[in-house]
């Protein structure tokens, strides 16, 4: 949320000219009439409402070495290579609540015994062409790895 007129919904300020993501925010009549520093809080807070010395923010693990693609209908993967710089025991892509996911040449860094795909609540998902992983078209599947 933009809490001044610096950036517009094009990313360009008031003159027209490109004002870069974080620059251009603030509030009216704070000191100087600049507002908090992009993700603070009026007041000091940071993102959600966390000030100093209050709990540390709380990090999670991505469950893929890749693609996290959760909640979407109709998503597309062309021609992509994942290359990870140490052995991962992740899958390369998680999809978890997704309607009509098409992957086409897919290249990775295979790990013996890890799959490629893990899949949770997804229909219409198609596979082609892509190593380590045979042809595969899925009409809905609660649960499954390839």
């Amino acid at each position: 949320m933009f809490l001044s007129e610096g950036r517009h919904g094009n990313g360009r300020g008031p003159n027209g000219q490109f004002v870069p993501e974080g620059q251009g925010r603030g509030a009216a009549g704070l000191a100087g009439g600049r507002g908090p520093a992009p993700g603070q809080q009026p007041g000091g807070r940071g993102p959600g409402g966390r000030g100093p010395g209050g709990p540390p923010p709380v990090m999670h693990r991505m469950p893929s070495q890749g693609f996290y693609v959760r909640h979407v209908k109709g998503i597309q993967f062309d021609n992509i290579e994942i290359k990870a710089e140490k052995e991962d025991q992740r899958p390369e892509f998680v999809l978890d609540d997704v309607q009509g996911a098409d992957f086409f040449r897919i290249k990775g860094s295979r790990t013996a015994g890890v799959p490629v795909f893990a899949l949770n609540n997804v229909s219409d998902f198609d596979v082609h062409m892509c190593a380590g992983v045979p042809d595969t078209q899925l009409a809905k599947v609660d649960k499954r790895t390839l």
